[in-house]
């Protein structure tokens, strides 16, 4: 299965059971068009309910206040090019100055 922009209710078979003629004639395009639309926007919001509740799944709430001490990540940081064995892990202990929404802080 894959897992980027794949919604696992979305097999081959559901198109099977709603395909409409397959000679465009001026009454059918428009039937095609229709339905398309519709599976297309069908799609893509069981696609971000599917992501959702993947995100959902894995997050954790953060509940950090103004003046607590905190540690940050140094995994992604590439400034310093030493040994990956040598590396800090994380940096700090810093102090939490303001609060800009549940996941963004000032240090």
């Amino acid at each position: 299965m894959l897992e980027k922009g794949w919604n696992k209710g979305f097999p081959y078979d559901m198109f099977k059971k709603q395909l409409v003629d397959i000679d465009p004639t001026e009454r059918n395009c428009k039937i095609i068009l229709e339905n398309a639309r519709h599976l297309a926007k069908r799609f893509l919001q069981d696609s971000f309910k599917y992501e959702k509740e993947r995100w959902d799944k894995g997050h954790q709430a953060t509940d950090c206040k103004v003046g607590d001490l905190v540690l940050v990540s140094t995994l992604k940081f590439n400034k310093f090019k030493r040994p990956k064995r040598l590396k800090d892990y994380f940096s700090g202990p810093f102090i939490i100055i303001s609060l800009h929404s549940p996941n963004s802080v000032q240090l």
